[in-house]
């Protein structure tokens, strides 16, 4: 189950903490929308856990689920979050006029209305799930029906994952995508490059791997060839080159 934890602090919580650091002059480009859809999908994905239910369809009821059992002063406002925030921001970027999403900080003005606009604070709602995710793991670790229950839904997760992953393979498999180089080791190894998915994702299963390791292999070969063949000066030495794993 530690797989799931690493992925949603590694992945989900990293990224709110980045968000959340982002400073801006007029208050745009703040990821407020980003947050909110984050915070919204990781609710639904813990109560999906808690359901030992993983589809395609029945996430609203799953969302609401872990509102009633942890957030309970959200759940008045679950049809608004997720229909109207995490809906609209997935397929309009920005939520329909008469919502404000606030970055203040500010209890006393979330989840309730300003005029008639309907208002939530993004980092209250942080900070709400991240409490309420530390009490999940601390629940995981002293109770053993808990424990067996998210373990039975962990299962549940890796085969919906690998579901998706096979559609994917059979996907790519019919298309006639063009075939990229591998990178360079300045590429690979540079801390601003996007984790590819699932490389933090630590699953139990023998057939899922950070990432695949002939593609590993290949990627570390590459990455020793570029360092032998720089250019001379170069201020690449040996004991920078950093294989991945």
């Amino acid at each position: 189950m530690t797989g799931v934890f690493e992925f949603i602090e590694d992945y989900l919580i990293r990224d709110l903490k980045s968000m959340r650091s982002l400073k801006s002059q007029d208050g745009l480009g703040k990821c407020g929308y980003q947050m909110m859809i984050s915070l919204c999908s990781a609710c639904e994905i813990l109560g999906s856990l808690e359901k030992n239910e993983f589809n395609q369809s029945g996430g609203n009821e799953r969302f609401k689920f872990f509102l009633e059992k942890h957030l309970p002063e959200y759940v008045s406002s679950w049809e608004i979050l997720y229909y109207f925030i995490r809906h609209r921001v997935a397929h309009d970027f920005i939520t329909p006029p008469g919502i404000a999403i606030r970055l203040k900080n500010d209890r006393a003005r979330h989840l309730g209305l300003i005029d008639d606009w309907f208002v939530v604070d993004a980092y209250v709602f942080m900070d709400d799930f991240i409490s309420t995710y530390e009490q999940i793991k601390e629940q995981y670790n002293q109770e053993s029906v808990y424990k067996k229950l998210l373990d039975d839904g962990y299962t549940l997760l890796i085969q919906f994952i690998k579901d998706r992953s096979n559609e994917l393979s059979e996907k790519i498999s019919q298309s006639n995508f063009k075939h990229l180089e591998y990178p360079a080791e300045e590429a690979v190894n540079n801390v601003n490059t996007a984790v590819p998915s699932g490389a933090a994702f630590e699953f139990d299963k023998s057939n899922f791997t950070r990432i695949p390791d002939d593609m590993l292999e290949k990627m570390n070969s590459a990455i020793k060839n570029t360092a032998a063949s720089s250019a001379s000066g170069s201020t690449i030495e040996d004991k920078d080159i950093k294989p991945l794993k």
